[in-house]
Protein backbone atom coordinates (compact mmCIF):
# COMPACT_ATOMS: atom_id res chain seq x y z
CA UNK A 1 0.00 0.00 0.00
CA UNK A 2 1.47 3.14 -0.91
CA UNK A 3 2.48 6.16 1.86
CA UNK A 4 -0.14 9.00 1.69
CA UNK A 5 1.54 12.02 1.44
CA UNK A 6 1.89 14.36 4.87
CA UNK A 7 0.94 17.94 4.50
CA UNK A 8 1.31 18.54 8.74
CA UNK A 9 -1.85 16.30 8.70
CA UNK A 10 -2.96 12.86 6.51
CA UNK A 11 -3.47 13.98 2.62
CA UNK A 12 -7.58 14.01 2.40
CA UNK A 13 -6.97 13.14 -1.07
CA UNK A 14 -5.43 9.79 -0.64
CA UNK A 15 -7.17 6.49 -1.97
CA UNK A 16 -6.22 2.71 -0.98
CA UNK A 17 -5.44 0.94 -3.01
CA UNK A 18 -8.88 -1.21 -3.82
CA UNK A 19 -7.12 -5.11 -4.70
CA UNK A 20 -5.95 -4.17 -1.03
CA UNK A 21 -9.00 -3.17 0.70
CA UNK A 22 -10.85 -6.11 -0.94
CA UNK A 23 -8.05 -8.33 0.45
CA UNK A 24 -8.61 -6.52 3.93
CA UNK A 25 -12.75 -6.75 3.57
CA UNK A 26 -12.24 -10.48 2.82
CA UNK A 27 -10.36 -11.11 5.94
CA UNK A 28 -12.79 -9.18 8.22
CA UNK A 29 -15.12 -11.14 6.87
CA UNK A 30 -13.44 -14.21 7.53
CA UNK A 31 -13.09 -13.60 11.02
CA UNK A 32 -16.74 -12.48 11.18
CA UNK A 33 -17.73 -15.79 10.09
CA UNK A 34 -15.67 -18.05 11.99
CA UNK A 35 -16.32 -16.18 15.34
CA UNK A 36 -20.00 -16.34 14.63
CA UNK A 37 -19.91 -20.17 14.14
CA UNK A 38 -18.15 -20.49 17.48
CA UNK A 39 -20.57 -18.67 18.92
CA UNK A 40 -23.58 -20.89 17.48
CA UNK A 41 -21.58 -23.90 17.90
CA UNK A 42 -20.69 -22.97 21.55
CA UNK A 43 -24.31 -21.62 22.88
CA UNK A 44 -27.14 -22.17 20.27
CA UNK A 45 -27.90 -19.72 16.63
CA UNK A 46 -30.97 -18.40 19.34
CA UNK A 47 -28.49 -17.10 22.51
CA UNK A 48 -28.33 -13.69 22.98
CA UNK A 49 -24.13 -14.15 22.99
CA UNK A 50 -24.79 -15.01 18.89
CA UNK A 51 -27.04 -11.88 18.93
CA UNK A 52 -25.20 -9.64 19.97
CA UNK A 53 -22.28 -10.15 18.30
CA UNK A 54 -24.74 -10.12 14.70
CA UNK A 55 -25.21 -6.53 15.49
CA UNK A 56 -21.91 -5.54 15.01
CA UNK A 57 -22.01 -7.13 11.12
CA UNK A 58 -23.66 -4.66 8.88
CA UNK A 59 -26.09 -6.22 6.51
CA UNK A 60 -25.13 -4.07 3.18
CA UNK A 61 -21.66 -2.12 3.48
CA UNK A 62 -22.90 0.58 1.06
CA UNK A 63 -20.95 3.96 0.72
CA UNK A 64 -18.68 2.32 3.26
CA UNK A 65 -15.32 4.33 4.20
CA UNK A 66 -13.17 1.58 4.58
CA UNK A 67 -10.33 3.56 7.01
CA UNK A 68 -12.81 4.56 9.24
CA UNK A 69 -15.72 1.98 9.25
CA UNK A 70 -13.60 -0.77 9.32
CA UNK A 71 -11.99 -0.26 12.44
CA UNK A 72 -15.05 0.66 14.17
CA UNK A 73 -16.47 -2.86 12.90
CA UNK A 74 -13.70 -4.78 14.26
CA UNK A 75 -13.54 -3.11 17.27
CA UNK A 76 -17.02 -3.79 18.31
CA UNK A 77 -16.94 -7.40 17.42
CA UNK A 78 -13.86 -7.47 19.82
CA UNK A 79 -15.23 -5.35 22.82
CA UNK A 80 -18.75 -7.93 22.35
CA UNK A 81 -16.22 -11.14 22.47
CA UNK A 82 -14.39 -9.48 25.45
CA UNK A 83 -18.01 -9.19 27.52
CA UNK A 84 -19.12 -12.45 26.57
CA UNK A 85 -15.41 -13.72 27.65
CA UNK A 86 -16.47 -11.55 30.85
CA UNK A 87 -19.53 -13.22 31.26
CA UNK A 88 -18.54 -16.60 31.15
CA UNK A 89 -15.62 -16.08 33.41
CA UNK A 90 -18.27 -14.85 35.70
CA UNK A 91 -21.28 -17.57 35.24
CA UNK A 92 -18.34 -20.12 36.05
CA UNK A 93 -17.39 -18.25 39.13
CA UNK A 94 -20.99 -18.52 40.90
CA UNK A 95 -22.28 -21.64 39.21
CA UNK A 96 -21.99 -23.71 42.65
CA UNK A 97 -22.73 -27.03 40.06
CA UNK A 98 -19.65 -26.79 38.13
CA UNK A 99 -16.39 -28.63 38.55
CA UNK A 100 -14.09 -27.17 41.07
CA UNK A 101 -11.03 -26.41 39.24
CA UNK A 102 -8.73 -28.23 41.78
CA UNK A 103 -11.03 -31.55 41.06
CA UNK A 104 -10.29 -31.47 37.35
CA UNK A 105 -7.41 -33.36 35.99
CA UNK A 106 -4.86 -32.02 33.58
CA UNK A 107 -4.79 -33.16 30.16
CA UNK A 108 -3.04 -31.64 26.92
CA UNK A 109 -5.03 -31.01 24.03
CA UNK A 110 -3.69 -30.92 20.76
CA UNK A 111 -5.22 -28.51 18.41
CA UNK A 112 -4.36 -28.55 14.75
CA UNK A 113 -5.27 -28.68 11.55
CA UNK A 114 -6.35 -32.86 9.96
CA UNK A 115 -3.48 -31.53 7.04
CA UNK A 116 -0.93 -31.50 9.78
CA UNK A 117 -1.81 -34.74 10.95
CA UNK A 118 1.72 -36.07 10.79
CA UNK A 119 3.07 -33.45 12.80
CA UNK A 120 0.40 -34.20 15.30
CA UNK A 121 1.43 -37.78 15.19
CA UNK A 122 5.45 -36.81 16.03
CA UNK A 123 3.76 -34.51 18.62
CA UNK A 124 2.17 -37.63 20.44
CA UNK A 125 5.25 -39.67 20.14
CA UNK A 126 7.45 -37.00 22.33
CA UNK A 127 4.69 -36.74 25.15
CA UNK A 128 4.41 -40.55 24.96
CA UNK A 129 8.38 -40.63 26.06
CA UNK A 130 7.67 -38.49 28.72
CA UNK A 131 4.95 -41.03 30.24
CA UNK A 132 2.24 -39.51 28.80
CA UNK A 133 -0.83 -41.93 27.39
CA UNK A 134 -3.92 -41.23 26.14
CA UNK A 135 -5.41 -40.58 29.64
CA UNK A 136 -4.18 -37.29 29.71
CA UNK A 137 -3.63 -36.63 25.89
CA UNK A 138 -6.23 -35.59 23.36
CA UNK A 139 -5.46 -35.64 19.55
CA UNK A 140 -8.23 -35.79 16.80
CA UNK A 141 -5.84 -37.45 14.42
CA UNK A 142 -4.16 -40.08 16.23
CA UNK A 143 -5.84 -43.52 16.55
CA UNK A 144 -6.79 -43.76 20.35
CA UNK A 145 -6.41 -40.32 21.70
CA UNK A 146 -9.27 -38.82 19.67
CA UNK A 147 -13.14 -38.99 19.61
CA UNK A 148 -15.16 -42.10 19.81
CA UNK A 149 -17.10 -43.44 17.28
CA UNK A 150 -20.57 -41.56 16.36
CA UNK A 151 -19.82 -38.95 19.08
CA UNK A 152 -20.06 -35.08 17.85
CA UNK A 153 -16.64 -33.04 17.93
CA UNK A 154 -18.10 -30.02 19.43
CA UNK A 155 -19.96 -32.10 22.12
CA UNK A 156 -17.12 -33.55 23.15
CA UNK A 157 -15.14 -29.97 22.73
CA UNK A 158 -17.57 -29.07 25.34
CA UNK A 159 -16.93 -32.14 27.70
CA UNK A 160 -12.99 -31.77 27.18
CA UNK A 161 -13.25 -28.04 28.63
CA UNK A 162 -15.64 -28.75 31.32
CA UNK A 163 -13.73 -31.82 32.58
CA UNK A 164 -10.09 -30.98 32.49
CA UNK A 165 -7.60 -28.47 33.41
CA UNK A 166 -6.80 -28.37 29.33
CA UNK A 167 -2.87 -27.57 28.25
CA UNK A 168 -3.67 -26.94 25.16
CA UNK A 169 -0.89 -26.99 22.28
CA UNK A 170 -1.65 -25.13 19.42
CA UNK A 171 0.16 -26.49 15.84
CA UNK A 172 0.17 -23.08 13.80
CA UNK A 173 0.21 -23.46 10.15
CA UNK A 174 -1.22 -22.15 6.68
CA UNK A 175 -3.35 -24.92 7.11
CA UNK A 176 -4.70 -24.09 10.87
CA UNK A 177 -6.05 -21.02 9.39
CA UNK A 178 -7.65 -22.18 6.99
CA UNK A 179 -9.65 -24.44 9.10
CA UNK A 180 -12.77 -23.37 11.12
CA UNK A 181 -12.84 -26.29 13.72
CA UNK A 182 -9.34 -25.06 14.52
CA UNK A 183 -10.16 -21.37 14.58
CA UNK A 184 -13.22 -22.83 17.05
CA UNK A 185 -10.68 -24.33 19.07
CA UNK A 186 -8.59 -21.44 19.44
CA UNK A 187 -11.31 -19.43 20.13
CA UNK A 188 -12.63 -21.89 22.94
CA UNK A 189 -9.33 -22.21 24.79
CA UNK A 190 -8.99 -18.04 24.49
CA UNK A 191 -12.41 -18.07 26.00
CA UNK A 192 -11.69 -20.43 28.90
CA UNK A 193 -8.00 -18.87 29.90
CA UNK A 194 -6.77 -22.38 29.07
CA UNK A 195 -2.96 -22.35 29.46
CA UNK A 196 -1.32 -23.05 26.21
CA UNK A 197 2.05 -22.93 24.33
CA UNK A 198 2.01 -22.62 20.10
CA UNK A 199 4.18 -24.84 18.10
CA UNK A 200 4.91 -23.06 14.42
CA UNK A 201 5.33 -25.57 11.24
CA UNK A 202 8.83 -24.49 9.43
CA UNK A 203 6.64 -23.13 6.93
CA UNK A 204 4.78 -20.66 9.27
CA UNK A 205 6.41 -17.68 10.16
CA UNK A 206 5.51 -15.63 12.99
CA UNK A 207 4.11 -12.81 11.30
CA UNK A 208 1.56 -14.47 9.84
CA UNK A 209 0.33 -15.51 13.34
CA UNK A 210 -3.58 -13.76 13.67
CA UNK A 211 -6.59 -14.12 15.97
CA UNK A 212 -6.82 -14.68 19.84
CA UNK A 213 -3.70 -16.84 19.90
CA UNK A 214 -0.72 -14.75 18.19
CA UNK A 215 3.08 -14.20 18.29
CA UNK A 216 2.58 -12.01 21.42
CA UNK A 217 3.08 -15.30 23.42
CA UNK A 218 5.82 -17.57 23.51
CA UNK A 219 6.00 -19.64 20.45
CA UNK A 220 8.48 -22.53 19.54
CA UNK A 221 9.47 -22.71 16.13
CA UNK A 222 10.66 -25.94 15.09
CA UNK A 223 13.21 -24.99 12.34
CA UNK A 224 14.55 -22.00 14.85
CA UNK A 225 17.90 -22.51 16.45
CA UNK A 226 15.94 -22.17 19.88
CA UNK A 227 13.84 -24.91 19.14
CA UNK A 228 15.69 -27.43 21.15
CA UNK A 229 15.83 -25.37 24.18
CA UNK A 230 12.16 -24.31 23.79
CA UNK A 231 11.18 -27.79 24.06
CA UNK A 232 13.07 -28.17 27.07
CA UNK A 233 11.02 -26.00 28.28
CA UNK A 234 8.09 -27.37 27.60
CA UNK A 235 9.25 -30.37 28.99
CA UNK A 236 9.61 -29.11 32.55
CA UNK A 237 6.33 -27.51 31.84
CA UNK A 238 4.35 -30.44 31.70
CA UNK A 239 6.62 -32.54 33.91
CA UNK A 240 5.46 -30.20 36.62
CA UNK A 241 1.34 -29.93 35.31
CA UNK A 242 1.13 -33.59 35.11
CA UNK A 243 3.67 -34.79 37.57
CA UNK A 244 5.72 -36.81 35.51
CA UNK A 245 8.47 -39.29 35.81
CA UNK A 246 11.67 -37.35 34.73
CA UNK A 247 13.30 -39.01 31.75
CA UNK A 248 16.98 -39.48 30.82
CA UNK A 249 18.92 -36.22 29.65
CA UNK A 250 20.38 -38.43 26.57
CA UNK A 251 16.95 -40.10 26.17
CA UNK A 252 15.13 -37.20 25.76
CA UNK A 253 18.08 -35.57 23.09
CA UNK A 254 17.29 -38.25 21.33
CA UNK A 255 13.77 -37.73 20.85
CA UNK A 256 13.80 -33.94 20.54
CA UNK A 257 16.32 -34.30 17.74
CA UNK A 258 13.39 -37.18 16.29
CA UNK A 259 10.88 -35.07 17.03
CA UNK A 260 12.25 -31.74 14.97
CA UNK A 261 13.98 -33.86 12.11
CA UNK A 262 10.47 -36.11 11.63
CA UNK A 263 7.90 -32.57 11.67
CA UNK A 264 10.84 -31.23 8.91
CA UNK A 265 11.31 -33.89 6.59
CA UNK A 266 7.56 -34.64 6.43
CA UNK A 267 6.62 -31.44 5.77
CA UNK A 268 9.32 -31.18 2.86
CA UNK A 269 7.43 -34.57 1.56
CA UNK A 270 4.05 -33.64 2.11
CA UNK A 271 4.35 -29.92 1.05
CA UNK A 272 7.88 -30.31 -1.78
CA UNK A 273 7.23 -26.14 -2.41
CA UNK A 274 7.64 -25.25 1.09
Amino acid sequence: MQEPRKEGYWDLSYHYNEDEVENCRKLIDRWQMTSKEFLINAFGENHRHVSSFNKTIPEKRIGYDFRKESNSEVNKGINVLESIRESLKLELDTNATMTKTEDKSPMVFISHSSKDKDFANALVNLLESLGMNNTNIFCSSVNGYGIPLSENIFDTLRSLFEKHNLFVLFIHSPRYYESPVSLNEMGAAWVLKSDFCSLLTSDMEFNQMTGVVNNNSISIKVDSEDAPAHLNELKDKLASVFNLKSINGTQWERKRKEFLDSVKKKLKSNYPNT
